[in-house]
């Protein structure tokens, strides 16, 4: 019997083993690093270090043998562009990014979990998506600080769900990013890798 469960606790730990890619995770939580905040007309993002992410998506495409498109930048999207045609119904764009700077957003400190990825079928197409999952609970706050202004201007609480957010930074895709309109679930996503810092 005893046997019997050391070959499972064996067996079940090799299958299950996560594989691992080392990366520079110091870099991309570092607040010293992180670019200057850009302003965007339609969406919010935190700018982050670019470098370690790039040299992630290199270690992906050499693994799975496939050129990954990008945007040659990376970010974490903390207003999606359809929030913000939500949140334009009571505030404006320039009162959001104000909300940025009071609540010190930009030195959020935040938290590298793991590289998971999400695939679609479109048309007849597979597509995938790679990102790396992140946890930010000052983010989040943020979130719920622009909630707030929303809800005090009039809007329907319910109409923005700052709780439902998925804090990630973008690696690369196949033919173009996915996004909950395409019917996938980014929080949900397992882990397709372990980022093992260097």
């Amino acid at each position: 019997m005893k046997m019997l469960i050391l070959f499972l606790f064996f067996f079940s730990s090799v299958s299950f083993a996560a594989e691992t890619i080392s990366a520079d995770v110091a870099n991309i939580e570092s607040l010293d690093k992180r670019p200057y905040f850009k302003s965007h007309p339609d969406w919010v993002g935190i700018p982050m270090p670019y470098g370690p992410v790039e040299k992630i998506r290199e270690e992906v495409e050499k693994r799975k043998g496939k050129k990954l498109q990008h945007r040659s930048e990376a970010h974490i999207t903390v207003i999606t562009p359809a929030e913000m045609r939500i949140l334009s119904q009571t505030i404006k764009v320039n009162t959001v990014e104000k909300v940025v700077v009071k609540e010190s957003a930009m030195k959020a400190p935040v938290k590298v979990l793991c590289l998971k990825k999400v695939t679609v079928v479109l048309g007849k197409a597979t597509e995938e998506s790679w990102f790396i999952s992140v946890s930010s609970p000052e983010l989040l706050e943020f979130r719920k600080q622009v909630w707030r202004r929303f809800v005090a201007n009039g809007g329907l609480p319910d109409d923005f769900q700052w709780k439902r957010w998925s804090p990630h930074i973008t690696v690369g895709f196949t033919s173009r990013d996915l996004h909950d309109e395409d019917r996938i679930s980014k929080e949900k996503a397992d882990c397709s890798y372990d980022l093992k810092a260097l």
